[in-house]
């Protein structure tokens, strides 16, 4: 029997890390574990395709992914697996595709596929998102929330891959995060690799996906927004500025969040997550009202101030 281990994300919860390892050790883990790894782009254009949403799909990253036109060169790799081989594919963007279609696709190449799951909590992954538009993007925007977002509803979800026949799996990145263990080894622990994993090369702690402190996201933000490509002088104010701390959310719009999810965070505790520590998904105090919305700027209190130097600094 052929299995898949599908990682669909969620985005920033390590997923760019892990297929980066995946794609550095491919020969190590089939030679070391029988574990073939479907890797490079292959798992992005598959996820694209499968992509139903027509304003999505226009979308500069994935409309250049569905340009390539691969997906029946893939399709014929997949045809090579056999009866008991075991394979890996992961990206972000089979979140945004449709699971139905998804599945049927996989399920010609393999006889069962059991989905994985990387989360955070919803406020944290929400700045985090915002602080990697920020940096890479150019984002200028302010960061906002809508209940109309239902990817963070983690339960949904989980519970339309199950309704769907998929086994799901969950792991927290932010437990793995404060942990002594590595996420590559949390996740290879759920895809059942057991074994020494040392020696196997490590990706590049420096690469595109690391995340800006709290005062270089308003200060990149500041930037964008005067439409001012300045590396040098965010790069000097990052080597400077080693007292910061994360970016996150205002403790009242973490509230909110955390208020309209507790009720589905406590049944994706409760099914989900069996063994893992979710306390920190429900120990928030969140605040009971009817906001659906809401948009921050985090650049409220002190836009002029910033503004004013980067018109000093930059003429």
């Amino acid at each position: 029997m052929a299995k898949l281990y599908l990682h669909v994300g969620m985005p920033k919860t390590g997923t760019s890390y892990i297929q980066a390892y995946m794609n550095l050790n491919a020969k190590r883990l089939k030679g070391d574990h029988d574990v073939d790894v479907i890797s490079g782009r292959d798992p992005h254009i598959i996820a694209c395709e499968h992509i139903g949403d027509a304003r999505l799909r226009k979308r500069e990253d994935i409309n250049g992914l569905l340009q390539e036109k691969k997906l029946s060169e893939i399709s014929k790799k997949l045809t090579t697996f056999s009866t008991g081989s075991v394979a890996i594919c992961s990206s972000e963007y089979f979140t945004l595709s449709d699971k139905k279609s998804v599945l049927s696709y996989f399920s010609s190449y393999f006889d069962e596929v059991e989905v994985i799951y990387t989360v955070r909590r919803q406020d944290k992954l929400l700045a985090s998102g915002f602080n990697q538009d920020v940096k890479a993007l150019g984002r200028t925007s302010n960061l906002v929330w809508s209940k109309k977002d239902s990817l963070l509803d983690y339960y949904a979800n989980c519970q339309e891959w199950v309704d769907l026949g998929a086994k799901v799996s969950i792991i927290n990145f932010d437990q793995v995060r404060s942990s002594n263990q590595k996420i590559e080894e949390q996740f290879f622990e759920v895809c059942g690799i057991s074994g020494n994993l040392s020696g196997y090369a490590i990706p590049d702690s420096k690469g595109a996906n690391y995340s800006l402190k709290k005062r270089e996201v308003l200060l990149k933000l500041a930037l964008n927004r005067r439409g001012v490509s300045a590396p040098e002088l965010l790069e000097e104010f990052i080597s400077f500025n080693n007292q910061d701390v994360e970016f996150v959310l205002p403790k009242y719009y973490a509230r909110i969040l955390m208020g309209y999810y507790s009720e589905s965070n406590r049944k994706f505790a409760d099914k989900f997550c069996i063994g893992t520590d979710m306390s920190e998904f429900i120990a928030v105090d969140p605040l009971v009202n009817n906001v659906d919305r809401f948009e921050w700027n985090p650049l409220s209190e002190s836009e002029y101030l910033v503004d004013f130097f980067i018109q000093k600094l930059i003429p």
